[in-house]
């Protein structure tokens, strides 16, 4: 899979990347850096006595951006993120006790960025797949850790979000509100349930044009 992957990258950035000799024409490259927060929780069946509540912490990420046309560019991302959720057990007779998980998770989305509006100010929408490696699962059972073999190492989804970005400096500020979706099951072990990963982000970053192309 990860092969896969590298080989797609290599595929859509090649061309882009490649001057036309009969146009004049480079395409405008951008690269950037982001950070926010990151909100996160998984998906499985209801289990009676649990409750779960989102894990929040910060991202951080590098940007490179091609330019297709005026409103349309293709981006690739690396991107840290620390996922996972907070479970309350709560059982009549016996000792509530907090149980989190946390995965700190390396991502790799490559994602279409359209341009909505023009001007000082642009509003844009942005999607694609990702692939996540998780560098680390873990999970804490009231402030003690212990090493998670049930969950995989790696997912695969889909994100989508919508941001704007300002004329600032020689280069560009953002923000931007991003939903992320993974499609695997993460969960090895149980059978006859699904879990799976979901984050909404918020991030801000600075993006800087190295050509602006023809």
């Amino acid at each position: 899979m990860k092969q896969i992957f590298v080989l797609l990258l290599a595929a859509v950035f090649s061309p882009l990347a490649a001057q036309n000799t009969e146009t004049s024409y480079t395409t405008p490259l951008t690269i950037g850096l982001r950070t926010g927060l990151a909100s996160s929780s998984y998906w499985t069946a209801d289990a009676p006595g649990m409750g779960n509540r989102p894990l929040n912490g910060m991202q951080a990420g590098l940007i490179v951006e091609a330019g297709w046309s005026e409103r349309l560019g293709i981006r690739l991302e690396i991107n840290y993120v620390p996922k996972g959720d907070t479970w309350y057990f709560r059982t009549p007779g016996e000792a509530d006790f907090v149980l989190k998980d946390k995965f700190q998770t390396l991502e790799i989305p490559l994602m279409a960025r359209y341009t909505l509006t023009q001007g000082a100010a642009k509003a844009y929408l942005i999607g694609g797949p990702f692939f996540a490696a998780h560098l680390s699962n873990r999970y804490y059972k009231n402030g003690e850790g212990y090493d998670y073999d049930d969950f995989t190492r790696s997912d695969l989804g889909l994100q989508l979000g919508a941001g704007a970005t300002v004329k600032a400096g020689p280069g560009r500020a953002f923000a931007e509100l991003r939903w992320t979706q993974g499609l695997r099951d993460l969960d090895i072990f149980r059978d006859g349930t699904t879990t799976r990963m979901r984050t909404l982000g918020l991030s801000f970053g600075y993006l800087y044009t190295v050509n602006s192309g023809r």
